[in-house]
């Protein structure tokens, strides 16, 4: 059962689930999520090995929600800082797609999607139906 962002700050064993991929929020002995030098939620990617063993990423990845935008129309978006994730919520009846570098991606109609990526600023949502959307840190 999904867990709310809050049950996620106050859970030791909280756990972020992307469609593809399992995070986990860094927190501390009380259940705090631990932050970097800028204010960042720490998340590491765990993924199972080659040889069947759980890895961790070693570095923190895409963590914090930034810079939300919605709309129903074309929209090429910068972000003000570099981004490593996009997540978009198609709030429509009929596909979205966007752009991130020269990849596009389909959003179905009530889909939520959310991947990671090399480091961004600019992605560009093709659509004629409502969405929701915001980088990831």
């Amino acid at each position: 059962m999904a867990k709310t962002r809050d049950e996620l700050l106050t859970t030791p064993k909280g756990q972020i689930v992307g469609k593809h991929q399992l995070y986990a929020l860094l927190v501390d002995d009380a259940g705090v999520a631990i932050l970097d030098a800028a204010g960042n939620e720490q998340v590491i990617e765990i993924k199972a090995g080659a040889d069947g063993k759980i890895q961790t990423s070693s570095t923190v990845v895409g963590s914090l929600a930034k810079e939300p935008f919605s709309g129903s129309v074309n929209k090429e978006h910068t972000f003000t800082q570099p981004m490593n994730g996009f997540s978009i919520s198609n709030d429509g009846l009929s596909s979205l797609t966007f752009t991130i570098g020269t990849d596009t991606y389909t959003v179905l109609a009530g889909e939520v999607l959310s991947l990671l990526f090399s480091p961004f600023n600019v992605v560009t949502v093709t659509t004629t139906v409502a969405y929701r959307a915001w980088g990831l840190v």
